[in-house]
């Protein structure tokens, strides 16, 4: 859950809403100065699925020390493996190349998302023995879509040596298929995030996107509470409406758990509209 304190109370959005907003962001992805989604379909599931294994903290908020909901980022580190690892194995289920992104996309959370956001704690060392399993879990799924008819022209050979590469430095600034779709998905991700989890929308720079040409940075400019201005404007339609679902709870100190998911299911269950133009 993505717990935003408020003037008005304690703003929950759940994982998979925000990962349901990443997916509309696919859906629309596509403008003269960014690269288009390919494998497109892959793209769109992978943004839709990327935190599909959190649906049992979604349904059943949990309270920290102080009484206040867990967010997203407080979350036990074994509970926080195990939504991960549960959502991974959907999407290898789902399609191999699906599967790959969202292990690489859990994987890279705790590796600064494969050093495309420097400016992250780096704990991979606390998270030694996830990390381990996903990236062996990489290598495998690449070695077997390399020579795929679907997927071998987007895990080419030089994508499978980028992975090594990625494993070993926890970096990599060459460019791929693969590596493109990856930067993408932390795109949507990031994008989502930034709507979803802070108590007010503010400017900002995301990045690396793909570009038609090389690569380029999204400037993030906040219009009022619900509209933001980017550039290069990357979608298909302007502006582009997404909406995500949330409630709001009162900001007090919770008795227990019961009392948390009370209030929780008692409140309105609303949708805000995000407004996304040039």
């Amino acid at each position: 859950m993505l717990v935003a304190a408020r003037e008005e109370g304690y703003r929950i959005v759940g994982q998979n809403e925000h990962a349901t907003m990443a997916g509309q962001f696919a859906d629309g992805w596509g403008a003269d100065r960014v690269a288009d989604p390919e494998p497109d379909a892959a793209m769109r599931a992978a943004g839709y699925t990327h935190d599909n294994g959190w649906w049992p903290w979604d349904l059943y908020p949990h309270l920290d020390a102080d009484g206040a909901p867990i967010n997203l980022f407080e979350v036990p580190s074994a509970r926080w493996e195990e939504f991960y690892a549960a959502g991974i194995e959907n999407a290898v289920r789902l399609d191999p190349y699906v599967g790959l992104l969202v292990s690489m996309h859990g994987a890279g959370v705790r590796r600064r998302r494969y050093g495309t956001v420097p400016s992250m704690p780096d704990r991979s060392d606390e998270y030694a023995a996830f990390v381990d399993h996903e990236e062996e879990r990489q290598r495998r799924l690449a070695d077997a879509l390399n020579d795929s008819e679907h997927y071998g022209a987007y895990v080419t050979d030089d994508a499978v040596a980028m992975l090594e590469t990625l494993h070993e430095t926890g970096s990599y600034d060459g460019d791929t298929p693969l590596w493109r779709s990856y930067c993408l998905l932390q795109l949507w991700d990031r994008l989502a995030l930034h709507c979803c989890l802070y108590p007010t929308l503010e400017s900002t720079t995301l990045g690396p996107v793909p570009a038609t040409t090389g690569w380029t940075d999204l400037d993030v400019t906040a219009v009022d509470d619900t509209t933001l201005a980017l550039d290069p404007y990357p979608f298909d339609v302007e502006p582009l409406v997404v909406s995500v679902r949330e409630r709001t709870i009162p900001a007090r100190e919770y008795a227990d758990e019961r009392d948390l998911t009370t209030t929780y299911y008692a409140a309105d269950l609303e949708t805000t509209e995000y407004t996304f133009s040039e």
